[in-house]
């Protein structure tokens, strides 16, 4: 009896113990100066309102663990006495987040406004108006900011919720890869997975685009890509271009990979693949992609 009674007095202090952190963090977030602010006077409703319902709100990281600047950052200001910057950098979320902004970096997202510029199809876009709504918006994955880190979080974990959830949807991936010179979500939608998949969300039979692509939650999205798609993507040399574009046989400006590259890609994809397929099965579907591409690069530059 007195062991249970001591076993209750621990259970009771414990759960105490977490009941008055749990309302500190609660008086902490109802006396930050940002929220405190912003709400009586009726600024950024809708930004409080999706931040309320965050992971950060339950772990009480505030407006100002993301926002609060260092003196002498490029692109810092002074907001009723606070030193802050409006826009979220990698590296500021890299302080949290270490092995997310580590591995995005490793990966193309990272890469997506250098190799937006680079492109002739945006240079040849008449004025700036115009590129930032036909470019400008997905290719901001990539986007540099003023300290120098490369990428935009928020493209794929939308603000101010940042839900994982919502970033492994199919929607949150539509959003960029779609239409007619990237058309992955259709490929996908008219696919067997993808038609299960609007079927049944709630089905573990077929996969969506981050089980392949970001196997194991890993943020670099370009792992067992190989030679892409019509026009763009890659091509097979005796060199690796790295990030950098080249021009290929046909007079398209790619990436160029060798075979011993191509063949790692497709290795780590095969890898994926066979958990549900056989390894046979898989090649020759990856293959007859590989050949539609090939072709179809020589096919444009004929015409």
């Amino acid at each position: 009896m007195r062991n249970r009674l001591i076993g209750l007095a621990v259970v009771t202090l414990i759960l105490t113990g977490i009941s008055a952190i749990a309302d500190a963090q609660k008086n902490e977030i109802k006396d930050n100066a940002c929220i405190g602010c912003h709400s009586s006077v009726g600024a950024t409703k809708g930004i409080i309102n999706d931040w309320s319902q965050s992971k950060h709100a339950a772990n009480n990281v505030t407006c100002d663990k993301c926002h609060t600047a260092d003196a002498g950052d490029k692109d810092s200001f002074s907001h009723n006495g606070f030193l802050i910057t409006r826009t979220v950098s990698p590296r500021d979320c890299s302080k949290c987040h270490p092995s997310q902004v580590s591995q995005f970096s490793a990966g193309k997202h990272s890469i997506g406004w250098k190799k937006m510029e680079d492109a002739a199809r945006y240079k040849a876009i008449p004025n700036d108006k115009m590129r930032a709504s036909m470019c400008e918006g997905c290719h901001s994955v990539g986007k540099v900011h003023a300290d120098g880190s490369a990428g935009k979080c928020d493209s794929c974990h939308t603000r101010h919720v940042f839900s994982k959830v919502e970033a492994r949807q199919p929607e949150a991936c539509e959003t960029c890869h779609m239409g007619l010179d990237h058309e992955q979500i259709e490929y996908y939608r008219t696919s067997k997975h993808g038609v299960i998949s609007d079927i049944d969300r709630n089905t573990t039979r077929v996969p969506t685009c981050v089980t392949c692509h970001a196997d194991g939650g890993t943020h670099d999205v370009s792992q067992g890509i190989t030679l892409g798609t019509v026009s763009q993507g890659a091509f097979i040399s005796n060199n690796n271009s790295g990030d950098t574009s080249v021009t290929d046989q046909y007079g398209i400006v790619q990436r160029s990979i060798t075979r011993e590259d191509f063949n790692a890609g497709r290795a780590r994809m095969l890898s994926i693949c066979s958990r549900c397929h056989s390894t046979s099965f898989a090649s020759d579907v990856l293959a007859r992609a590989d050949e539609i591409k090939m072709q179809s690069d020589a096919k444009l530059v004929r015409q």
